[in-house]
């Protein structure tokens, strides 16, 4: 069975491991989550101070979804 996730990026929301922890998801590598919370950020800033559109930050933060589905896991013990 397949389900829709959905994550946020950008300068106001909440890091990448509060919002995987509210649905219950981990990582397989804590080192891939922490790059792609950095680039996440920088793509945040460059895209605030107006140095890239908007349409290239939207294309970046697929590619770092993309990213983090590779290492996304649910967490043991809380399969219903």
């Amino acid at each position: 069975m397949s389900q829709d996730l959905t994550i946020e990026f950008g300068a106001l929301c909440d890091p990448l491991s509060e919002q995987l922890a509210r649905l219950e998801l981990g990582v397989s590598d804590s080192d891939e989550l922490g790059r792609i919370q950095l680039i996440a950020n920088a793509v945040a800033v460059v895209t605030v101070h107006g140095l890239i559109s908007h349409a290239q930050s939207d294309r970046a933060r697929r590619k770092l979804f993309k990213r983090l589905e590779k290492i996304i896991r649910p967490i043991t013990g809380n399969v219903t």
